[in-house]
């Protein structure tokens, strides 16, 4: 049987609440996967997702290697473990997925394992024999030392957008200045894209 944890998210950026999740994942899998939820929407939405894909890709590889980088929107599990399994090989046909996620988003990704889908990824894939098993690990906001909430990248924008960089840099998955430098670039030009954006609609409003 292969093992494999799947955990979605927009890492934005990737903070040590997700190298500490890597970790605990990496104890329990053969394979994990760090998959970024970015599409166009989310993309251009550079006040809540600023960071390019690239850069989380290399924040994350560089603060763990054993984990696997890969992007995909929306956060579409089976579409997800189809592309990974044709990706893989276990010669038994047997795959345990395991995928973190939030307690708060539990129920949302339980949605997407219902049986109708893994025979969906059956036909997708053009083999009844595999075997494919799902399921959710929701994190509890209180396990902060095992899940991404105690390190959250919402809190790192805010330090950042505060001028906070100490705490900011403490939070991050690694410690280099260089990345936090375009980590803060990054937010940074995305809150002065926002304050553009309300300017305009301010005047605009005004000429109505």
């Amino acid at each position: 049987m292969m093992k494999i944890g799947i955990i979605p998210g927009r890492y934005n950026p990737p903070t040590k609440g997700h190298l500490r999740l890597f970790k605990h994942a990496l104890e329990d899998n053969d394979l994990v996967y760090a998959i970024i939820i970015q599409g166009e929407k989310t993309g251009a939405d550079l006040v809540r997702n600023p960071l390019p894909f690239e850069l989380k890709k290399e924040i994350i590889s560089r603060a763990e290697p054993k984990v696997l980088v890969g992007r995909h929107s929306p956060a579409d599990i089976p579409a997800i473990a189809t592309k990974i399994i044709d990706s893989v090989l276990s010669y038994d046909k047997k795959y345990y997925f395991s995928i973190y996620v939030g307690s708060d988003r539990a129920s949302k990704y339980a949605i997407q394992i219902k049986p109708k889908y893994v025979e969906q990824i059956k036909r997708d894939l053009n083999d009844p024999d595999l075997d494919i098993t799902f399921e959710i690990r929701a994190l509890e906001r209180d396990e902060s030392s095992k899940s991404v909430e105690g390190y959250s990248a919402s809190k790192v924008r805010d330090a950042i957008r505060a001028g906070n960089d100490e705490k900011a840099m403490a939070m991050l998955a690694i410690d280099d200045e260089d990345i936090y430098e375009r980590i803060k670039g990054a937010i940074l030009a995305g809150v002065k894209k926002e304050a553009v954006e309300t300017k305009i609609n301010t005047i605009l409003e005004e000429l109505e």
